[in-house]
């Protein structure tokens, strides 16, 4: 009885690993090549190319760049022996480049730039009959960054598998099939999963890198590296200039910046550093030149305080960074902001005596965009409101004065012809 149930249960478990191996085997076979695209005729082979995806903040100017690709020998008819290897042609590099003029779509807050490569089976000819199969990677690096640009390369990686027929007119590209060896998270898809190497929409040998750069400099006295400012400048005849207003100060990192990042933040006055606790309650630090600042983290909200001739100024924002500047009311006042974008032609918003003013586009609510070019928020408060003297004018000052003056001569003439009256008096 033992010994038949003994049996059934090694029946079961080899079953159970015969599956397995079914599916390994299956799934190996379906990453080794995947599926082929067919439809290539003699004389008419099938082309594969290559497609490069930049992804960079709204507002970023594209690079000067070539983008280098490489591709490795994997195994001819599945062998991978030096001497099968040496039978296969060599594929060379293929670059695909970009330039500043470039012009792309936007998605969401993120500009993506797309071009494809040509044919790269262009001049490549088959020795024979076959399945030649490659390996294909981005080489990284190949860019010089410039002062505040950073570039994350592709981390994918392809297998492509060329399937040639021979005919009267010679060895031609019947099939192709691609599979992701090694998996990007700009891109979708796992490894193992198909891709369509052919030209078009749906080409699936896909490169995507991030580029982002930052605006402004390092020194926050120099208008030109101010990456941005926001200004303040009390008018009106009773507008005290010694008084701090209040900023309620949001700045977001682009979608595309991944890290946790932090901006420095200044508040200049004239050309002169004077960052002090009358302006922040954030801890003050000290950079290399000596000037005092402190940070403000994407997404927060901060409070700032600024005066008169004062301005916040932050150097060192990611371009397609977003900021909202919200000044509260202050009773008497009535508050303006010129506004330039990216070096813009400058917009006005305002708002009524006492009430609060954003930086926000007042038709769509939208935050302002930091660019590579000027970027400004100049906050002018007006005092509008009455004020009634109660006391006496310094320009009347001198006429009082006479006034005065004359008041006690004339009391002194009383008081001296009254003491003479008394005498004339004493003296009968």
């Amino acid at each position: 009885m033992k010994t038949k149930k003994n049996k059934k249960i090694q029946k079961r478990y080899l079953a159970l690993v015969l599956s397995f191996v079914v599916c390994f085997l299956t799934s190996f076979s379906a990453l080794a090549a995947g599926e082929p695209v067919t439809g290539g005729t003699p004389g008419n082979s099938l082309t594969a190319s290559i497609t490069k995806k930049l992804k960079m903040p709204e507002g970023t100017t594209p690079p000067t760049a070539d983008f280098i690709f490489e591709f490795t020998k994997d195994s001819l008819n599945g062998e991978t022996s030096q001497t099968e290897l040496d039978r296969m042609p060599v594929i060379g590099d293929k670059t695909i480049s970009y330039a500043p003029a470039d012009t792309g779509t936007l998605d969401g807050e993120t500009m993506v730039l797309s071009k494809q490569s040509e044919n790269i089976l262009e001049g490549i000819v088959f020795p024979g009959a076959g399945q030649y199969t490659y390996h294909i990677k981005e080489k990284q690096n190949t860019y010089s960054l410039q002062s505040g640009e950073n570039m994350t390369y592709s981390g994918a990686e392809y297998t492509i598998t060329f399937y040639v027929k021979n005919s009267e007119s010679g060895p031609y590209v019947s099939a192709i099939a691609a599979v992701i060896a090694v998996a990007d998270p700009g891109n979708t898809g796992v490894a193992g999963d198909k891709v369509d190497p052919t030209p078009g929409d749906s080409n699936g040998l896909v490169f995507t890198n991030i580029f982002t750069r930052q605006t402004g400099g390092t020194d926050p006295t120099d208008p030109s590296q101010q990456g941005l400012a926001i200004g303040k400048t009390v008018a009106g005849d009773f507008g005290d200039k010694s008084k701090y207003f209040d900023y309620q100060l949001t700045v977001t990192k682009p979608e595309v910046v991944e890290d946790t990042v932090t901006y420095k933040a200044y508040v200049v006055e004239g050309s002169t550093v004077v960052t002090s606790l009358e302006n922040t309650q954030e801890t003050l630090e000290t950079d290399g030149s000596g000037y005092k600042y402190f940070e403000i983290v994407p997404g927060t909200q901060t409070t700032v305080k600024l005066k008169h001739g004062q301005k916040l100024v932050l150097i060192n924002p990611y371009v397609g960074s977003k900021y909202e500047a919200i000044e509260s009311g202050n009773p008497g006042y009535t508050p303006a902001v010129m506004i330039t974008e990216n070096g813009g032609t400058p917009v006005t918003n305002s708002a009524g005596e006492g009430e609060s003013l954003s930086t926000n586009d007042l038709a769509s609510s939208k935050q302002r965009v930091i660019g590579e070019n000027t970027n400004l928020a100049d906050f002018t408060n007006t005092y509008t409101g009455t004020i009634t003297p109660t006391g006496i004018m310094i320009d009347n000052l001198p006429f009082i004065m006479i006034l005065v003056l004359a008041l006690g001569a004339f009391g002194a003439f009383i008081v001296v012809k009254s003491n003479r009256r008394r005498r004339s008096h004493t003296d009968y």
